[in-house]
């Protein structure tokens, strides 16, 4: 967290996981409205964090998400997915793929 109180967490899950972790979110809300690290309970799956310390983890993916992304990356190379998003009509571009 920022001296200022300023925090902020982004999290990858799948669809399915929304409401498991919802439980969770709340006592990461909870530590940091409490400024208490200790209240932040176990994530309902495995989960990867880029930080150590409770408080500082700004991102977070489920097991599960991340396996997918990196299935998605293995099937769909960059190359194949320019080429994918130039084909769209001019409509389309915005739309994921």
């Amino acid at each position: 967290m920022r001296a200022d109180g300023w925090w902020k967490m982004e999290l990858s899950m799948l669809p399915g996981e929304v409401l498991d972790y919802v439980p969770w979110l709340a006592s990461v809300v909870a530590a940091h409205e409490h400024d208490d690290a200790a209240r932040v309970i176990e994530p309902p799956h495995p989960t990867r964090f880029w930080q150590v310390e409770h408080l500082d983890r700004d991102y977070a993916w489920s097991e599960a998400a991340w396996d997918r992304a990196e299935m998605y990356d293995e099937l769909c190379p960059m190359a194949v997915r320019r080429r994918l998003w130039a084909r769209r009509p001019p409509g389309e571009q915005g739309v994921g793929p």
